[in-house]
């Protein structure tokens, strides 16, 4: 045989009493039975972490600071740091007009000059790197002659 059905009103708490009696079940009023106990979670795993795209991940590695020895002391730089410094000596050795390139449009990026992330020059400063350019090769030819002879 079944049991017979229980009302709201038998099932409550005797401490609540009347209130219960007077309560309509409804938007915003859910049955005492499933409410929340006090200290219990809605949520209890929690917003999961979001996962990182590319350019997160690669700013996150290039700020990454590992021991880099400069000068004869050992010192904490950052990876992009240590990557910079590499390139701007090759260039300082080689007068790679394809470094200095990638170091000027890096300096655009960087640089606080307007919008972020669009290096534009005008024809008049394309012109003087230009001359910046064949002004360095020059020295650097020259005071590698000097030197090697």
């Amino acid at each position: 045989m079944s049991k017979p059905l229980v009302s709201p009103d038998e099932t409550a708490p005797p401490d609540q009493g009347e209130a219960v009696s007077d309560y309509e079940v409804g938007y915003g009023r859910p049955p005492v039975a499933t409410r929340f106990k006090p200290g219990q979670s809605g949520n209890p795993k929690g917003r999961p972490k979001a996962s990182k795209n590319l350019s997160t991940l690669v700013r996150e590695k290039l700020q990454a600071k590992v021991p880099a020895r400069e000068g004869g002391r050992e010192r904490r730089m950052s990876k992009g740091e240590i990557g910079v410094t590499k390139m701007v000596n090759r260039f300082a050795e080689t007068g790679d007009p394809k470094l200095y390139g990638v170091l000027r449009e890096a300096e655009g990026v960087s640089g606080g000059s307007g919008a972020v992330g669009v290096a534009v020059a005008s024809v008049e400063e394309q012109v003087s790197h230009t001359d910046i350019l064949a002004w360095f090769l020059e020295q650097n030819r020259s005071s590698a002659g000097e030197g090697g002879g």
